[in-house]
């Protein structure tokens, strides 16, 4: 075993492996990055005697989050065009003020903000699909983040390129360096935005570089409609058609999915990431998550954008999937917390084809998240899943290591000034309410 360079110990770690392991006063050792050892706190203690200790101090030490869903750039748009339906949203608010504004600098800075309010709720990783995302991996790397990144493909020019080709290139350029850190992957934004030819290209160039898939499918039911009459079947069987489906990729929302194309995402191991408040807002529906989990469909968790969300917290994510889908159910013991937790953690590492995240033990990266629960909302603590999903929230988040990387200290970012980010939010703001 190799010496550690990190012990962090006095923390009751959540495991949320397979057994569902506890360790109420345990501790974990770190070495380059990835755990190397997880178990009781005077053992690990014993055997590390030589690395820097961080004291948990008793608080809930779990895998980071992972957000499997979101536009972090569009961080800048945090409630401009709100109680809206989907296209009015789109076409009159969100897609003017993208024309107007979007640029390398204001990605690059609106995606350290967004990133910046993952961190401090405890989320190591993130799936992002936008433009200029080459700006978005600066600012993942500067914050000391996580994230899986896709340019937008439209059948249409947009923010730079010329077409779907362009787009597909610049995903496929940034992928050639691709690592632990950031990962570029395909993202078609949906088939409503893409022709039947530019899909077909997606799905070729995943074959070809072995890249992941990130879509939009089956948000609202006038898109399933619209399907059916353009093109003969269900947008499940069009991306089936397509080549579109596989444990490469990941759909986001799928909210109007029925039995037989359930059975088709379970089969071929395509994952669904839920979006719900998001969905909620948006009136765009309920998504099927009794008929996904009874087939088997593999399931994340994800945001959306703060523009249809307002917020990037998992937390308030969890929360709601939670409580929405026992009284949706008409069953209270429908989805325990402990499930629900996994979703965000171990099922959505899974989402994404990483077995190097999601769960704290031996040989997975050091993404960390601990949480206080000294304060008299968060106590007295009984079951520390319930906690986490009913009790919780992102501001008792106190500490986060990405890569055994402490970027988060005692609820501070270390990488980034928060005085800053919020001076310059406030800045752009002006700008877009001004024009």
């Amino acid at each position: 075993m190799p010496h550690a360079d990190l012990l962090i110990d006095n923390a009751h770690i959540v495991t949320m492996n397979s057994r569902w392991d506890e360790f109420p006063r345990g501790a974990v050792a770190c070495a380059d990055g990835r755990i190397i050892e997880v178990g009781d706190s005077d053992e690990l203690c014993q055997r590390h005697t030589k690395a820097p200790r961080f004291d948990g101090g008793g608080k809930l030490l779990l895998p980071g989050f992972i957000n499997a869903h979101t536009h972090v750039a569009m961080a800048y748009f945090k409630g401009l065009a709100d109680d809206l339906v989907l296209q009015t949203w789109l076409q009159d608010h969100i897609w003017p003020a993208e024309q107007r504004f979007l640029s390398d600098q204001f990605v690059h800075h609106a995606s350290l903000h967004g990133a910046a309010e993952m961190l401090r709720g405890g989320t190591t990783t993130f799936c992002d699909m936008y433009f200029y995302e080459a700006a978005t991996a600066r600012a993942c790397r500067q914050i000391g983040i996580r994230a899986h990144l896709g340019e937008g493909i439209l059948s249409f020019p947009a923010h730079g390129h010329a077409d779907a080709a362009a787009m597909i290139a610049y995903n496929v350029k940034y992928a050639a360096h691709n690592d632990d850190r950031v990962r570029f992957e395909l993202a078609p934004h949906a088939i409503y935005t893409c022709n039947r030819d530019d899909l077909l290209s997606v799905a070729r160039a995943a074959r070809e570089h072995g890249l992941r898939v990130h879509i939009h499918l089956s948000e609202t039911e006038s898109e399933v409609n619209d399907c059916i009459e353009k093109h003969g079947m269900r947008p499940v069987h069009y991306l089936q058609e397509l080549g579109l489906l596989g444990p490469h990729v990941r759909l986001a929302h799928c909210v109007w999915v029925d039995d037989e194309e359930a059975a088709i995402l379970a089969e071929t191991g395509t994952a669904v990431a839920l979006c719900t408040r998001s969905h909620l807002k948006l009136a765009s529906g309920f998504a099927p998550l009794q008929t996904f989990l009874r087939h088997g469909v593999k399931l994340a968790l994800g945001t959306d954008s703060v523009a249809s969300n307002n917020t990037l917290s998992m937390f308030a994510e969890m929360s709601l999937v939670a409580r929405l889908h026992k009284t949706l159910s008409d069953d209270p013991t429908f989805l325990p917390a402990r499930e629900v937790v996994a979703m965000c953690t171990r099922d959505s590492a899974a989402a994404l084809q990483r077995d190097d995240l999601g769960v704290v033990e031996a040989g997975r990266q050091a993404d960390l998240t601990l949480l206080a629960t000294d304060s008299i909302e968060a106590t007295p603590l009984y079951d520390v899943y319930s906690h986490i999903v009913y009790t919780l929230g992102a501001s008792d988040v106190s500490d986060v290591f990405v890569g055994g990387e402490h970027v988060l200290r005692n609820r501070k970012l270390a990488n980034v000034d928060e005085r800053e980010l919020v001076a310059r939010a406030r800045d752009y703001a002006k700008k877009v309410v001004t024009q």
